[in-house]
């Protein structure tokens, strides 16, 4: 989701094609091992029963108690060879016919794995063609609850709207009623509720990672509307080629002086040509900062700030708000119950997540008192 949201694909794709470079010479090297493993395994199967019979043969005549074998047989070697050859013969297609067993039950098991995998990913196909969206969890699950995609979606750069817009989940769960509010470039908007499930649920639907059931969303899209988490995944580089749009010469030296000094990561400046992994070399807070950096330079007309300033002190949130406000970033605020990033936001959205009720308000700075515009119930 992170990925996908922050529009950071390209960056990403490199580490992907690492991490999958990986994943193929560790595959071979599996593939290999099984090879010298099963050439061994089938020449157990095939011919070790069958010297494993010889040798149980043999025993009359050459073991311990070979002496009374021979006077049995009054030391005849006909005799001898024809017993030998009789149950050899028992012996060894005995030994072939349960050496085929286990291989046949082996390959036959592998089928079955493989019928059951098939079988299972027709059925989604055949679900997605028909626009159904279930996770089978239960068997017994309810058919009435499949409901089929039937949202729509329209393109802004001036607002974010939401009309009658249900949250629900891909396994047709109603998480809340349908929610509808209008917000305007320059309006920031913070989303708060008790529920962070709920909130993430939000976040999903919102940018179209879940199917919609109803309603009309509309908002920015592409590189008009840019999502941050808390926890940014950064893909490995310089920090330059990641803070930076691809050809993107309008950043000067001095802005990102002056945003890194307001952050407090002003020593970073001397590694923004350091190809290094920002995931383990930056602590979770330089990392929030980063991103916050990223955002500033990308300069979206809208942003989803997911919990991104958790780890920061009031004094950078302050700043994160002031320079947004000159960047002209509407910002939407993902967060707790929270004052202190209340009071940089003109309007309210509270998922309460009783009985999936949400509520809707602008905020009165004044008097630090909210009018209810819109309720759902």
């Amino acid at each position: 989701d992170q990925v996908i949201l922050s529009n950071m694909q390209e960056g990403h794709q490199a580490a992907l094609v690492k991490k999958h470079e990986t994943l193929i010479s560790h595959i071979k090297s599996v593939m290999s091992q099984r090879l010298y493993f099963g050439t061994f395994d089938s020449l157990l199967v095939k011919y070790g029963a069958v010297l494993f019979g010889y040798a149980i043969l043999s025993f009359p005549t050459f073991g311990r108690n070979s002496a009374s074998y021979l006077k049995m047989t009054a030391d005849n070697p006909a005799q001898i060879i024809e017993d030998y050859v009789r149950h050899s013969s028992l012996m060894i297609n005995l030994a072939k016919g349960i050496g085929r067993l286990v291989v046949s039950y082996r390959d036959l098991n592998s089928l079955m794995t493989h019928t059951h995998s098939l079988h299972e990913f027709y059925e989604v196909l055949e679900d997605l063609n028909k626009g159904i969206y279930v996770r089978q969890t239960k068997p017994q699950e309810p058919a009435h609850r499949i409901v089929p995609k039937r949202g729509n979606f329209e393109r802004s750069t001036d607002m974010i709207k939401l009309q009658k817009v249900p949250v629900v989940t891909p396994n047709g769960e109603r998480l809340y009623q349908p929610i509808s509010f209008e917000i305007h470039r320059g309006e920031h908007c913070y989303i708060t509720g008790v529920d962070l499930f709920g909130r993430k649920a939000f976040t999903r639907a919102f940018f179209e990672l879940w199917p919609m059931y109803g309603g009309t969303i509309t908002r920015p899209e592409g590189s008009d509307i840019l999502y941050i988490p808390e926890k940014t995944i950064f893909p490995e580089g310089t920090l330059r080629d990641i803070l930076i749009k691809p050809g993107d010469t309008s950043i000067t030296h001095v802005q990102l002086q002056k945003w890194f000094k307001a952050f407090g990561i002003e020593s970073m400046l001397s590694h923004l040509n350091a190809y290094k992994d920002w995931n383990v070399a930056a602590s979770a807070s330089k990392r929030q900062k980063l991103a916050l950096v990223r955002l500033l330079s990308h300069k979206p007309i809208f942003a989803l700030l997911d919990n991104s300033m958790s780890y920061l002190s009031s004094g950078v949130v302050a700043k994160v708000y002031q320079l947004c406000k000159e960047r002209e970033i509407t910002l939407m605020t993902m967060a707790g119950e929270d004052d202190d990033v209340r009071e940089y936001h003109s309007h309210l959205l509270r998922l309460t997540g009783k009985g999936g009720e949400w509520r809707f308000s602008p905020i009165e700075h004044d008097d630090e008192q909210t009018a209810e515009v819109t309720q759902g119930a």
